[in-house]
């Protein structure tokens, strides 16, 4: 984390920013599409409601959220600058580089990254011109809010049981 003390977007020069968090040498890396105003205050990745949702439902099959690498598509809110969307990009990948697992949260990942919306997607194994690792979609911890703790349950235990078959977890 320290490569990130101080971090401010290198495009807006907004220094309310979520950097890449938890344990850097993971192989699994957590995707989100954006921090929220809580999530910024805490200063950490899936620290409000939503992320509450996704830490218990990976509790449930004995995996810590922090122990894997998190990070945003936007390292702030998002804002619309197109040139801030492709720093996220880059960031992701960079970080994507160094995974063998890659899990998209919510709809937006999917259909940006893999051209295929969430529902349709939710715990399949899947490539992306964008990543080397392989690649999970699930649905947003929020669609819960909505009826969905049934698929988000089904998301977040595809993605266990692959990445125990590949002896990542």
């Amino acid at each position: 984390m320290s490569d990130w003390e101080n971090y401010t977007c290198p495009i807006c020069n907004t220094s309310e920013c979520i950097p890449p968090y938890g344990r850097s040498s993971s192989s699994v890396l957590m995707v989100g599409y954006a921090p929220n105003k809580n999530i910024l205050q805490k200063g950490r990745p899936f620290s409000d409601a939503t992320g509450e949702l996704l830490r218990k439902e990976l509790g449930y099959c004995g995996i810590n959220l922090y122990s894997l690498r998190l990070c945003y598509l936007w390292q702030h809110l998002e804002n619309g600058v197109q040139s801030c969307k492709m720093h996220g990009i880059s960031v992701v990948s960079k970080e994507a580089a160094k995974c063998k697992l890659v899990v998209l949260i919510g709809n937006d990942l999917s259909k940006l990254f893999c051209n295929i919306d969430s529902v349709s997607a939710n715990g399949l194994v899947l490539k992306s011109a964008y990543f080397s690792a392989l690649v999970m979609v699930c649905i947003s911890p929020d669609s819960v809010f909505h009826g969905g703790v049934g698929e988000l349950r089904f998301g977040i235990r595809k993605f266990v049981e692959k990445a125990q078959e590949m002896k990542l977890l």
